[in-house]
């Protein structure tokens, strides 16, 4: 249950598959509201920033099915209850064996992601229990930083353009993952989501498991992304 809650939540995180071919600046960076409280949040809890790439990711590729838990998967619910000290808070006060069991579940699968993590569980499990909250709250910032932006005429955010093999994005808030050939931290997956959601907050919303490509119209790098859960 806990772990259907979790993956549910539309983050629209884009998997990326990269070709460089040189890169160039384009315009100055802006700054991401979902990875501003994402970092606000870690850091709250005593997380470096290492930490907080190693945690965002894992629980990214959680969440997109991209990392599984099969241990867990295998275990029966009376080898779950097996491993409850009855005593212990919360189970003392919990009466209903099922909810036992999904607690004692979401328990074991956050200590798990915080050792794939290679992150201490006192900091990891807070983080983990707060990130849909967290993300849904920089969500709301970046829609309305996005709504004033592209109602600026005036505006020199990015402009976005259908290619003729598909859906094309021009790098705004992802240019500096451009430049520096990085796609595997939760900053750049955040300007990712930031370019692709400004693009269809124009254009409409495209359906998950579509594909696009991010470019950069100065120097013709680009990356291909993939809409996820």
């Amino acid at each position: 249950m806990f772990k259907s809650i979790i993956r549910m939540a539309s983050l629209a995180i884009f998997s990326c598959f990269i070709t460089f071919e040189g890169i160039a600046e384009t315009e100055q960076k802006r700054i991401n509201p979902i990875a501003e409280v994402m970092r606000v949040s870690a850091h709250s809890l005593g997380m470096n920033e290492a930490e907080l790439n190693r945690a965002f990711l894992v629980i990214s590729k959680f969440q997109a099915g991209m990392l599984t838990l099969p241990e867990l998967d295998a275990l029966s619910d009376s080898e779950i209850l097996s491993k409850i000290d009855f005593y212990a808070e919360p189970y003392s006060e919990i009466t209903n064996e099922s909810m036992m069991v999904i607690w004692k579940r979401y328990e074991i699968e956050t200590a798990m992601l915080a050792k794939e993590a290679d992150v201490e569980l006192s900091k990891f499990a807070p983080f983990y229990r707060a990130f849909i909250r967290t993300f849904e709250s920089g969500k709301r910032l970046l829609e309305q930083q996005i709504s004033q932006r592209n109602s600026d005429s005036a505006s020199s955010y990015s402009t976005f353009s259908n290619g003729s093999s598909g859906d094309e994005i021009e790098c705004a808030a992802s240019c500096q993952a451009l430049r520096n050939e990085d796609i595997e931290s939760y900053k750049a997956l955040l300007d990712i989501a930031a370019d692709t959601a400004n693009w269809e907050s124009v254009n409409g919303e495209k359906p998950f498991g579509s594909t696009v490509r991010v470019v950069d119209s100065v120097s013709g790098k680009s990356m291909e992304v993939k809409k996820l859960f």
